[in-house]
């Protein structure tokens, strides 16, 4: 039986992941990677498909929790007079994060049962189904653990149990666990190495680690023997500590204080949980064909990087003090742009490990999520062209730069190379940001984004001093914005308009003021924002667009993104109360656990679409900055970027009160603390308490950053 995505909370390891939900079953999963086959697909067939069940017997109401600032998730089962704990994590240390070493090997999952009160009897259900459910897996019992194999992936149940069952691809067991008592779940994943990479095992075990045989085929006699990890109640209490002290510690990077702040840090807890360790690359959705309509057939695989995405993704991110994240998505950047010989060549989409084959398959033989059809893996969109990319990543940079980042020569080179692309192509047809499968057009959206890529990619040159043809530059993007005004702007409806020629609105236009094409105050823009609060906006929610042209369905639902838009414009606006009370009516809205799906449906309130979404959780943190903001400084002080953010802050309460004043010198502190990327924070607050006698403008901005 389906259940609202709602009722799900994710658990990864900044390279695979899993949803658990409030039943306590794992009821997706693709093991090592986030863009591997699944092990676990019940969400997506819940006749066919995998999934990992851990409940109590009887009759019980449950709830769910993320245990503080970590991405370590509780369910708690209760009746009137017995409770239960489920703890469910995915390993994951400091030290391997630092490193971006997450094993390929290892304890995937760990899931700790804990009886607070009472006596329970415990069932638990494995259903392996390899591929999603295309292939078979044979089980085999070795001493307390259950094996698992499907070609040359191993799969390890760590369950200290004297009666399991296996049959055929499920596992199951039942168990009492009395008050008091606790009991750790493990389950592994394991590849087999090829024949040339065979070691001697007795040498090469790890502390930690045992050997078992098993064997290479089905219809071979050879015995293979592979290590494994060891799995007891000693390293599940090990594991939970180290990945109980990463979250916690990661998330006190944050600099971030003020409204909303659990909302914000909870999203940066999943947009973290997305990011792909190995090659610094960012995931849009961890889940593919969750569909953004049920019976619709709108249904996408989103578990691979989206050049917008990871770029948008990047802003909230560096505006929470988070610059490693940004460093390794510019390093993945450069990797897979260095691939190419030509701009020509690039793609909106690559895979995680920046491959450019995401060829898109339908397995008919899923059901799909509520019986949704069909379930697609691979992503045609990979083929599209789509010009706003080279804005957003441009942008994306200028952040990165101006907030202490550095780039390489190539990326230098590549710059020049991003921005003369914008300036001899922008006036060509694409398939825009909401990558229809119709005909190609005139998108507005898409010339906004050749327009930012120049004016930001001058500011980069300008910061960097990068040898290019300035003038020319800024004619070209004067060219855009005229153009944009002239054929991207309707005068009967007083709108700007989803692309040329065209009588539809369109949310992605509401970036024209939020990225600086156009003060929001301008009268073009106001008009553009009450006609799509008028036609567009159902109940607090915001559909992103009325074109019916790129087989957009009737009873699709509202993005989140295009809400935190407008919220955006409020709030530079200087309706700032508005936006705030927006920003409180989405919020009641989140799941219980505060994630965000990619769409809501505002009659059945339910979340739809891929999920958790990425673009929805930072389009909440973007928010929720630019309201803070607003309401700080003003609307016309309002500034897009930490570096902007900063630099007002310093200049607004130095000029007025002198370094001299002890309270001044406080306020800065503070709100350094809560703008300033991390990296760089502590630094300059150790300046502002030596300079002490300070407080002229030019004193202020000759602090070396």
């Amino acid at each position: 039986m389906y259940k609202s995505l709602s009722k799900y909370g994710i658990i990864g390891n900044c390279r695979s992941c899993g949803l658990v939900s409030d039943e306590g079953s794992i009821d997706w999963s693709c093991l090592p990677d986030f863009d591997s086959p699944s092990q676990l697909c019940a969400i997506l067939d819940d006749e066919k498909g995998g999934f990992f069940k851990i409940v109590p017997v009887g009759f019980y109401k449950s709830s769910q929790k993320y245990i503080n600032e970590t991405n370590i998730l509780e369910t708690l089962f209760f009746n009137q007079n017995d409770s239960l704990s489920l703890v469910d994590f995915m390993p994951l240390s400091k030290e391997q994060e630092e490193k971006n070493n997450i094993p390929e090997s290892g304890i995937k999952f760990v899931r700790q049962l804990r009886a607070i009160k009472g006596d329970h009897k415990i069932q638990l259900t494995l259903k392996l189904t390899p591929d999603f459910c295309r292939e078979e897996i044979k089980l085999d019992k070795k001493d307390r653990k259950i094996i698992a194999r499907h070609r040359d992936n191993i799969f390890v149940l760590y369950a200290d149990m004297e009666d399991i069952n296996i049959t055929e691809d499920t596992i199951t067991a039942e168990f009492i666990l009395k008050q008091g008592q606790e009991k750790s779940i493990g389950f592994g994943f394991y590849k087999i190495a090829e024949r040339s990479e065979a070691i001697n095992m007795t040498e090469s075990l790890n502390k930690n680690q045992e050997a078992i045989q098993l064997e290479t085929r089905s219809d071979s006699a050879i015995n293979t023997t592979i290590a494994i990890n060891e799995f007891t109640e000693k390293d599940a209490r090990r594991l939970y500590a180290e990945t109980y002290n990463f979250w916690q510690w990661w998330a006190s990077l944050c600099t971030y204080e003020g409204p909303f702040y659990n909302e914000v840090i909870r999203s940066a807890l999943v947009l973290k949980l997305m990011i792909f360790a190995p090659t610094g690359a960012i995931i849009a959705a961890p889940t593919t064909s969750l569909p953004e309509k049920i019976g619709s057939g709108f249904n996408w695989d989103y578990r691979y990087t989206w050049i917008r995405d990871s770029s948008f993704m990047i802003y909230a991110l560096i505006g929470l003090g988070y610059l490693k994240e940004a460093d390794e998505f510019m390093h993945w950047i450069e990797k897979v742009y260095t691939k190419n010989n030509s701009l020509n060549n690039l793609q909106i989409v690559y895979d995680i490990h920046g491959e450019e084959k995401l060829t898109e398959y339908e397995l008919n033989h899923l059901k799909g999520y509520m019986n949704s059809k069909p379930v697609r893996i691979g992503n045609a969109a990979h083929g599209q062209k789509q010009l706003d990319i080279f804005g957003e990543i441009l942008s994306a940079i200028n952040i990165y730069t101006e907030s202490g980042g550095r780039l390489s020569e190539k990326m230098k080179l590549f710059i020049k190379q991003f921005v003369d692309y914008c300036c001899n192509h922008w006036t060509d047809k694409d398939s825009g940001i909401w990558e229809g499968r119709g005909e190609e057009k005139h998108y507005v959206y898409s010339k906004l984004m050749c327009w930012v890529g120049i004016d930001r990619g001058i500011k980069i040159a300008q910061r960097l001093g990068i040898d290019t043809d300035i003038e020319k530059w800024n004619a070209e993007k004067e060219r855009i914005k005229n153009d944009i005004l002239e054929k991207g702007y309707d005068n009967e409806t007083d709108s700007f308009m989803a692309y040329y020629g065209s009588d539809s609105l369109d949310t992605s236009v509401l970036n024209i003021s939020i990225l600086g094409m156009l003060p929001a105050n301008d009268e073009k823009m106001a008009s553009t924002v009450e006609n799509i609060m008028k036609k567009l906006v159902i109940d607090w929610f915001v559909l992103r667009t009325n074109d019916r042209t790129n087989k957009l369905q009737e009873g699709e639902g509202a993005f989140f993104l295009p809400v935190f838009w407008l919220i955006d414009n409020l709030a530079i606006m200087g309706r700032t109360k508005e936006a705030r009370i927006w920003i409180d009516n989405i919020v009641r809205h989140a799941t219980p656990l505060g994630l965000y799906a990619e769409e809501f449906e505002p009659h059945f309130k339910e979340h739809i679409g891929n999920f958790p979404q990425a673009f929805s959780h930072l389009g909440l943190i973007n928010s929720v900055l630019t309201l803070r903001q607003a309401e700080m400084f003003g609307p016309e002080k309002a500034a897009t970027t930490p570096a902007e953010r900063l630099a007002k802050v310093i200049v607004s309460v130095f000029s007025r009160n002198g370094i001299a004043n002890i309270g001044a010198r406080r306020t800065i502190k503070d709100l350094l603390e809560k703008f300033l990327p991390y990296a760089i924070k502590s630094r300059i607050i150790r300046d502002i308490k030596r300079r002490t006698r300070k407080s002229t403008r030019d004193e202020i901005l000759s602090f070396e950053f």
